[in-house]
């Protein structure tokens, strides 16, 4: 390895791989056994990665390009969004939109296929069966299907009718004030759905009840399916869930204590304090929050036997601290890292830059300091010790060998046995 002015410039190489860094303008990382490469340009500005299955880059996520080779879905796909959308798969259809002007996307916001033209003028939407033809969205549109009897029309914001006879029937008047709903007619669990906002909302089906009053704040659910039931009285203040699946209370902003689907939440003082639990099959994951960003801890421990696996502590904007594999690692200062905590981009390329001070160490006695980007350093490790105040003064200990040298050697004194 390789580092001159502080962080600024790196070198590393083990292996088959290399790392090259002018932080913060550039860094290129290579494995050529993966045939893996990835660079970054004042991330995250800029950003291409390259394996032996995918090649992709983006510009500030807006701009994207991706390609896929060595799988059933082989294609590739470029985006500047939202203006152009491209994608060609081997099993779908090719996608292209140029907004506004025109164009055609398979399987993209929640539809089947969507076409327009000068947008708002000419927008055609498909969901299974169901066609919507927009025009001057939103204002005007007709529904049809694969079946005659499909049929339906809107003049938005006024009045709204569709029904395919037997499946559904919707209605709307004077949106978003009353609607009047019959979804799902042919299974086995129909919804029946009247809303007059804001002062009353029903929801029924044999799996679920929902009942709104003065929407969003009065409202009850059974979930019969999940198991539980939750009354809120009124919302966000007020939470109660009964249930397998989700209980607990919450009386905001003073504190709350609710647990959903092995996840448990508590709050004090919100948004003060957040405090989370988590199990899975393996590990429980532990996580606290103060004020969302300012202080955060998270904590993974092995289940059988009970160990830790994983800890990662950040105080905005003074410290870090990270246990992985038995390695800790202390760090100061932590500028963005408490904002993006699981961000590669910023490890990479901007935390180097103002980590003033740093030290790792391990169990067994190894450690390794670094202040002001080694103009101290120090590494100590069971056989061996060595420490330099640059360019002052130099110290090494290893086995039977002692060194130590002033101003870089114009005065040293070295003895082995």
């Amino acid at each position: 390895s390789l580092h001159l002015l502080g962080p600024i410039v790196k070198y590393e190489s083990k292996a088959d791989e290399y790392d090259v860094a002018l932080r913060p303008l550039f860094y290129h990382s290579v494995a050529t056994d993966r045939e893996a490469c990835l660079t970054d340009v004042l991330f995250p500005v800029f950003q291409y990665k390259r394996d032996e299955n995918s090649r992709s880059f983006n510009i500030f996520r807006l701009i994207n390009f991706e390609t896929e080779l060595g799988n059933e879905d082989n294609g590739s796909s470029f985006s500047i969004f939202p203006l152009v959308l491209y994608r060609q798969a081997e099993s779908r259809p090719t996608s292209l939109s140029v907004f506004p002007f025109g164009g055609k996307l398979y399987d993209r916001f929640g539809r089947d296929e969507i076409s327009y033209a000068l947008w708002p003028l000419y927008i055609t939407t498909q969901k299974r069966q169901t066609r919507v033809k927009n025009y001057l969205w939103p204002f005007f549109a007709t529904i049809s299907g694969d079946s005659p009897d499909e049929k339906g029309y809107k003049v938005w914001p006024l009045y709204g009718h569709a029904e395919k006879p037997g499946v559904y029937r919707k209605t709307f008047l004077l949106w978003p004030f009353w609607f009047n709903y019959d979804e799902r007619m042919n299974t086995a669990d129909p919804v029946r759905k009247r809303f007059f906002l804001p002062f009353y909302l029903y929801r029924e089906s044999p799996n679920l009840s929902r009942r709104t009053v003065l929407w969003p704040f009065f409202s009850y659910l059974d979930d019969r399916v999940k198991g539980y039931t939750e009354w809120n009285y009124p919302w966000p203040f007020w939470q109660r869930a009964v249930g397998d699946f989700k209980h607990g209370w919450k009386f905001l902003p003073f504190a709350s204590d609710m647990t959903r689907n092995d996840i448990r939440t508590r709050w004090f003082l919100w948004p003060l304090v957040k405090y989370e639990n988590q199990r899975y099959d393996e590990i429980t994951r532990r996580k606290l929050k103060i004020f969302f960003f300012l202080y955060r801890d998270l904590k993974e421990t092995y289940i059988e036997p009970e160990r830790e696996r994983y800890r990662r502590t950040l105080l905005w904007p003074l410290f870090g601290y990270q246990k992985k594999k038995g390695v800790s690692h202390f760090y100061t200062l932590a500028l963005i890292e408490p904002l993006a905590p699981d961000s590669e981009g910023v490890e990479r390329n901007w935390s180097p830059l103002w980590r003033i001070y740093q030290k790792k160490w391990d169990d067994n006695g190894n450690s390794v300091t670094s202040f002001l980007w080694n103009l101290y350093w120090s590494e100590f490790r069971n056989d061996a010790a060595a420490w330099e105040l640059f360019p002052l003064f130099s110290w090494r200990h290893e086995e039977d060998q002692k060194k130590w040298s002033f101003l870089k050697g114009l005065i040293g004194y070295e003895s082995d046995a």
